[in-house]
């Protein structure tokens, strides 16, 4: 019977470590201040904050390998009316799926990207 507890234990333990790792693994862009190439390989975008700089302010997220944006796929766009405010998107556990690459178009704006 003990046995039975400690093997019952254990997958509990093994299991939760393998949630948690898998929830640790986002990367954080830091703070952006200008446009960036934030990966250039495919990824995962999980979710993006923005801080207007001034009014109008505003990120879009590109999947782009690189900073020439023309015809590229735009996998979110935040704009914020006012300056100094924030706008917030959690793009859930699944996150959306970047092909080609991560790069973030900013205007006015600073933003924070999660991404894998």
């Amino acid at each position: 019977m003990r046995k039975l507890y400690l093997l019952i234990i254990c997958v509990l333990i093994s299991t939760n470590l393998v949630i948690a790792s898998e929830a640790q693994r986002k990367i954080s862009s830091g703070d952006l201040s200008s446009s960036t190439l934030v990966l250039a390989e495919s990824g995962r975008i999980y979710d993006i904050e923005i801080i207007a700089t001034a009014a109008g302010g505003y990120a879009t997220v590109f999947d782009s390998e690189n900073n020439n944006t023309s015809g590229k796929t735009k996998l979110i766009e935040l704009r914020e009316a006012t300056q100094n405010n924030s706008k917030h998107a959690n793009l859930g556990e699944d996150g959306l799926r970047a092909n080609r690459g991560i790069y973030v178009f900013l205007n006015d704006a600073t933003a924070i990207i999660h991404y894998r």
